[in-house]
Order: structure tokens, then C-alpha cells, then sequence
């Protein structure tokens, strides 16, 4: 395996993870933040080999792959799609510091044959004159991950030319369960991993358990429909409780970045369900569209921070906030 971080040939044996991994220790991850704050939680080396080799079989990975990741560096992502996908497949991986001035630049001069985007940092990007032009051909397999899709968001990935685009789900709170899909947030017990099981609760969230694990874990995760054909509806702790009708903060997004908006992020303010926005917002139309949202703040900032430990865009950051809305 060759390690690249930022352009720069490294030893990947000076990543503690790598020796982690290669000793066999159980292995301390964080999870992504997106079902309530990143949290440490501890996996058996037992199971981070059975969802890394699954991912390296559903992937494809060989010698000749080339990875590129722009993901959180001590995430349950980075480490089970990435870091240890690339040791067991003894291919290059490489690491990048995600800036979305550069990110397309980035993408032409590496080439990558496999990268993970998540659904923020791609609203991120879509709307920009370079992003429109990318040219995808070299890659294999070009994956959306990390929380659930924006509509329309697999299509225009296809667009681009990778000879193949998935929608991929994982549960962040233990070793993930991972569904692979065409489709956007639309899975079936037959999109799972071969060392996976999935079932479907009383309360309709989604129960995985992979074969290493002794004890099924209910994900939190609403669904609808049967284990034949499921849609993944929303995370429990990530949505406004709201006397009317839940209110998820992906679909309010959605709403901005389509009425206008270079970026929109969506945080729950008290008894608010409140909308920062970079760019020139149609707000009459937003509000339009979201009339159903019984409160509804909706603010122009200067800039949404791009965390750069976190490398995406995270909703429990402070945003740089212009002064007319302090």
C-alpha cells in the first residue's frame, strides 16, 4: 500500500491506525455525528475484518485501484471504506485536506478509480462552473455516503462518466451495516453484505447485525416498506419533534440549494427549525415550499464552516454568522 496526504508520499506505518489494524487490537473509532455528537465507541478486530473485506468484494478493489478520500481521518468511514480497504487491498489511497476551490483540481490530477463523497460536501460543489465540467471516465466506482441522498444527486453524479455510482448507507453508532444501492435511500435485504443481516423493528427502524456480533443493534433509523424494498425515512435524533409533523433537516436543504442557494445548512433553534444560507436565496419560494414547517427561520450568512478535522460540512458546528443576524 502507498499513502499519499495532501500530495505527499508518507509511511503509512506512522498511522497508528495501520498498526492497530495489522496487530489485530480491538480498534477505537468515532462516529460521524450525523445521529447526535461524534461519540468514541470500540469495535472488535473480528468484525472490522468482516466489513472491510465484505467492502473490498463489493467494491471491487484490486492492486491497481487508486482511492481518494476527503473524509473524516478518525471516522468509522474513513477507516472501514478506506484506510483498511486500502491495507487489504494493498492499493493507493490517497488523503486530502477537502477544500471545494481545489476539489476538482484535485480530482484531475490524481484520478481516482474510487471516492466517497457525502451529500453536504456535494451540495457543496454542484452548482460550481468546475464541477459542472468534471470529467469522471477514469473512475470505477464513485460512492455518496454519510447521511441520506439529496434527490437528484446519483443522476447527476452519472453524468459525469464513472462506470458506476452508488448510494451507500451505514449506521454510525457500531461497526456500520452497509447497504449498497442504485437508488436513492431505496434498499433491500439483498443489498447487504454477504456477513450482514437486516430486519425491520416493531417501530419500524432499521435492526442490522453482522455475523461477528453477538447481539442485533437497532440503527435508529426510520424506515418504510417491507425487507423486500425499504427506504431509509430519517434518524430519530436528527429530527425537529415538531407537534405538527417531523421535519428532516436534508428535505429543508434540499429546499434552499433548489431556490437558489450556493450552500444551505439546517439546525434546530429552540422551537425553530432554522435555514443559514450562502448566495442569492429566492426566500419567498422557500417559504413557499416549506410552508408546512410550523417555525421557519431563514438567515443569509457569510460562510458555513468547513471543519477541517471533520473534512465535511457539520451541522453542530457554529457557523460564521454576518452580523445583521446575530
Amino acid at each position: 500500500m502507498k499513502l499519499y496526504i495532501n500530495g505527499k508520499n508518507v509511511d503509512p506505518y506512522s498511522l497508528p491506525d495501520v498498526k492497530d489494524w495489522l496487530s489485530g487490537k480491538p480498534l477505537l473509532t468515532k462516529t460521524s455525528g450525523t445521529s447526535g455528537y461524534p461519540k468514541a465507541v470500540n469495535h472488535s478486530h473480528e468484525v472490522m475484518q468482516q466489513i472491510v473485506r465484505n467492502n473490498v468484494k463489493a467494491m471491487g478493489h484490486h492492486k491497481k485501484t487508486k482511492m481518494l478520500s476527503i473524509l473524516n481521518p478518525k471516522g468509522i468511514g474513513f477507516q472501514s471504506m478506506m484506510l483498511y480497504v486500502a491495507i487489504e487491498a494493498d492499493c493507493d489511497l490517497y488523503l486530502e485536506d477537502f477544500n471545494p476551490a481545489t476539489y476538482v483540481d484535485r480530482m484531475n490530477e490524481i484520478k481516482p478509480t474510487y471516492s466517497v463523497i457525502a451529500p453536504n460536501i456535494w451540495r457543496s460543489l454542484h452548482r460550481r462552473e468546475k464541477w459542472k465540467s468534471l470529467d469522471l471516465s477514469y473512475c470505477e466506482t464513485f460512492v455518496m455516503g454519510g447521511d441520506f441522498t439529496p434527490h437528484g444527486a446519483l443522476d447527476e453524479l452519472r453524468l459525469h462518466g464513472p462506470d458506476r455510482v452508488l448510494n451507500v448507507y451505514g449506521s454510525t453508532e457500531v461497526p456500520p451495516v452497509v447497504l449498497y444501492s442504485e437508488e436513492e435511500n431505496r434498499y433491500s435485504h439483498r443489498s447487504t453484505p454477504e456477513d450482514v443481516e437486516v430486519s425491520i423493528s416493531e417501530t419500524s427502524t432499521l435492526l442490522c447485525k453482522w455475523k461477528a456480533q453477538s447481539e442485533w443493534w437497532d440503527s435508529g433509523d426510520l424506515v418504510s416498506g417491507l425487507l423486500s424494498e425499504f427506504e431509509l425515512k430519517g434518524r430519530q435524533l436528527n429530527m425537529f419533534k415538531q407537534n405538527i409533523q417531523r421535519i428532516y433537516p436534508e428535505e429543508l436543504e434540499k429546499a434552499a440549494t433548489d431556490c437558489g442557494a450556493d450552500l444551505a445548512l439546517c439546525r434546530e433553534d429552540g422551537r425553530y427549525a432554522h435555514i443559514y444560507y450562502t448566495g442569492d436565496l429566492d426566500e419567498d419560494r422557500v417559504r413557499n415550499k416549506l410552508s408546512f414547517v410550523p417555525k421557519l427561520r431563514v438567515s443569509k450568512v457569510n460562510d458555513i464552516k468547513i471543519d477541517e478535522n471533520l473534512r465535511k460540512v457539520l451541522r453542530n458546528q457554529e457557523l460564521e454568522v454576518s452580523n445583521e443576524y446575530r
